[in-house]
């Protein structure tokens, strides 16, 4: 599944190029992170299930997701700092390198709370998506107060670390719940506007309760890999394992069209613009798509190497393409016309570089470190401080502070939408 998700990585950079001669529009962006939420429900339920069979292991994963985490991004962020210092001084004003020199601007505009507050949330990532709900004076929008861009899928992602291992084990019927729970949010709460599933609007992308439906699919599907595994070592010929394999095919084949439709035929995307003037049904097609095809690409290809070696290089390529796509024209103001021409293809060969090294030098090492962990995790649970355990069981605080937050902030949108539908 490692080419799936180096796939995604490529099309949130290929959104982010704009135009290119080589590279076109695979997947939105916004799409492509939600996919791989999907992805991150399974991944999360797998291991989970697998690997932290003991008691009290809730401790040992947060802090395994955090070492998986934090250091690419700690890294990137600093390349960001650097690069977005370097334009302030050449007072370069491309918009998407613009906010650590906004920030310095009106540095001396702000109250000790706001600095505060745009410190710790583009370090710990956590509670970022709250600037949506906090007005933090001359950082008028979101995206200004996240130096990394991306660490806004980052909080979603580690909102969820935080509370899948209560979730990894429970019956469907919770699950199921939850999923439409989530889901009815992020549909009621996105036809209240006037563009529904506006991939800009705060309920497509940064709000956690709106999110976690997607993170849900994921796990169900790990619940259906986990038997389809079992039949497939016991009853490898039965029929509904020949429907699954068909229909996964299918899936990809059909995953693939979605894709690549800019290369296959012009005319082909007159259809999807039909589909999406439907509330966005691709998106849904898509997600409905992948979920499908999950189990079965992951029974494909676990065990390859290069599947894998591919598969790790997609965050580090997720976090490093933003500094080198947008920092490039701020080291180099003055570049050659072919150079112009070819800049996302060269800034995609550079990001790619990046994110070898970083999976090769950094996050290897650091994995061989947390599996190690997790194979002596009884030595590592007991060892672990108890005042570090209990400020990670702590952080569900701040979790369930929120999606308290939210809830209030959704709950009058819904309302406003039910009302409609009654009167």
């Amino acid at each position: 599944m490692g080419v799936l998700r180096l796939l995604l990585a490529i099309s949130v950079f290929a959104d982010h190029s704009g135009k290119s001669v080589v590279l076109d529009l695979l997947i939105r962006d916004y799409l492509s992170v939600k996919l791989f939420f999907i992805v991150s429900g399974f991944y999360m339920s797998m291991v989970l299930n697998e690997k932290y069979t003991q008691n009290h292991a809730y401790a040992l994963f947060v802090q395994n997701r955090i070492l998986r985490l934090y250091p690419v991004y700690l890294l990137c962020l600093i390349i960001k700092i650097f690069i977005s210092y370097y334009a302030f001084t050449l007072n370069y004003a491309s918009v998407y390198i613009s906010s650590v020199p906004k920030l310095m601007h009106n540095f001396e505009n702000f109250s000790f709370l706001a600095i505060l507050y745009l410190i710790l949330s583009n370090i710990f990532i956590v509670g970022s998506n709250l600037a949506e709900f906090i007005t933090v004076p001359y950082v008028p929008r979101f995206t200004d107060v996240l130096i990394l861009a991306q660490g806004w899928s980052l909080d979603v992602e580690f909102l969820f670390y935080l509370i899948v291992p209560f979730l990894a084990r429970s019956n469907l019927r919770i699950l199921f719940t939850i999923l439409f729970t989530s889901q009815a949010i992020y549909i009621l709460t996105n036809i209240q506007f006037n563009r529904p599933f506006s991939p800009g609007h705060f309920y497509n992308r940064y709000c956690f309760i709106s999110e976690l439906w997607l993170f849900i699919l994921g796990m169900i599907a790990y619940r259906f890999y986990g038997s389809y595994r079992f039949f497939c070592t016991t009853k490898p010929d039965c029929l509904w394992i020949r429907i699954y394999k068909i229909i996964a095919i299918g899936g990809i084949v059909l995953f693939g069209v979605f894709c690549f439709k800019n290369y296959l035929y012009e005319g082909l995307n007159y259809y999807f613009l039909q589909l999406r003037k439907f509330y966005y049904i691709d998106d849904f097609i898509i997600i409905g798509l992948v979920t499908i095809i999950v189990p079965f690409l992951f029974h494909v290809t676990h065990q390859s190497k290069l599947d894998k070696q591919l598969g790790d290089l997609s965050y580090p390529l997720y976090l490093v393409h933003a500094p080198i796509l947008f920092g490039l024209p701020a080291v180099f103001p003055f570049m050659p016309q072919w150079f112009v021409t070819f800049h996302s293809e060269i800034s995609l060969i550079i990001s790619l570089c990046l994110a070898v090294l970083f999976a090769r030098y950094l996050e290897s090492k650091i994995d061989v470190y947390r599996q190690l962990r997790v194979k002596n995790q009884s030595y590592a649970i007991s060892e672990t401080n108890p005042l570090l355990k209990a400020a990670l069981y702590l952080l569900l605080v701040p979790v369930l502070l929120i999606m308290i937050i939210e809830i209030l902030v959704v709950l009058p949108d819904m309302q406003r939408y039910i009302n409609k539908i009654i009167i």
